[in-house]
């Protein structure tokens, strides 16, 4: 019986590690080390996808699909909200409406498939809850340069 819940357990973990919670935080709930999470974890995705059949690659298609179809809804609404709406007296009336275009979409249009803050807000929303993590962890997350 102590296995079994051992093991039922983890899975529980590993269910809220996939919808959100970070490993920092699981250690905290579980009081387990990160080692010993990172390594239940590569154990159960190896045996979700034995289970599944789910190989690497159908994996890589899925996320392939899933950019096409974020970058399919992206020019729907660009074309819907922009270019069928106006008329343009050449590239240059494009250009300058395709920029004021992304300006909104990027900083002042809410998106419901990200809790309706714009992509800027969830961008900086993400990169805090990164720099909370590296402070508590020591790890140093990646830094672009402007």
């Amino acid at each position: 019986m102590s296995k079994f819940y051992d093991e039922a357990y983890k899975w529980s973990l590993y269910e809220k590690y996939h919808n959100g919670f970070t490993l920092t935080e699981l250690c905290e709930i579980s009081g387990i080390s990160d080692k010993s999470l990172h390594e239940w974890f590569k154990r159960f995705d190896y045996e979700y996808a034995q289970a599944s059949v789910i190989s690497l690659s159908t994996v890589r298609q899925n996320n392939a699909r899933l950019k096409k179809a974020t970058m399919e809804s992206f020019f729907a609404s660009l074309k819907v909200e922009e270019i069928h709406r106006y008329r343009y007296h050449g590239i240059s009336d494009l250009a300058a409406s395709l920029k004021e275009y992304l300006e909104f979409y990027n900083h002042k249009r809410p998106h419901s498939s990200i809790g309706n803050q714009t992509p800027v807000q969830a961008e900086e929303t993400y990169f805090k809850k990164q720099s909370a993590v590296s402070i508590s962890t020591g790890c140093v997350p990646f830094v672009c340069k402007k």
